[in-house]
């Protein structure tokens, strides 16, 4: 079945490799972490991933990677956490068992994703992520201020991540 979720050890080193050498989109390790250094997520390990049956474009049976849980990461946590401050280490944690498990670096999906992410406006912020959850989660002054967040210091936290990965740590 396309899309039901694959439920396997997410402990263990041996059953990831088994669904990273069938996954077809291995690059959403480079997307995730440009996502979550640029929203200040320092929770990024094994278990916030889901994984899904897919097919790839031939039709072949395949494993496609969603990241999940974003608790710790803006807007949460407002304002965002500068990449490198990150109070918890998971997020880096894991991007040193890439290599483990086989997993490369794309710094062009990394570049590529803090392009986009660079260019969603506070509008779009808030029609598609913050109106849906106005009301339960956050007042609309909440919603006001993050949105001025987003539209004064985004770029800014774009552009830290990038010189923080090539200027300081890599995975």
């Amino acid at each position: 079945m396309v899309n039901a979720q694959h439920v396997f050890d997410q402990t263990s080193i041996l059953e990831w490799q088994q669904v990273l050498s069938q996954c077809c989109n291995r690059t959403a390790f480079s997307a995730m972490l440009a996502i979550d250094l640029v929203l200040g997520n320092d929770d990024r390990h094994w278990n916030n991933w889901l994984v899904q049956q897919s097919v790839d474009p031939a039709g072949a049976p395949c494993y496609r990677l969603r990241g999940l849980d974003f608790s710790r990461s803006w807007p949460v946590r407002h304002p965002s956490q500068p990449p490198l401050a990150h109070a918890h280490p998971n997020t880096w944690l894991a991007c040193k068992a890439w290599a483990t498990l086989g997993v490369e670096f794309n710094a062009v999906i990394f570049h590529e994703t803090c392009v986009k992410i660079s260019q969603l406006s506070a509008k779009w912020l808030r029609r598609v992520a913050l109106q849906p959850i106005e009301g339960i989660f956050l007042s609309t002054s909440e919603i006001d201020t993050l949105c001025i967040w987003w539209e004064n210091s985004l770029k800014h936290q774009v552009i830290e991540t990038i010189y923080s990965l090539e200027h300081g740590v890599r995975p």
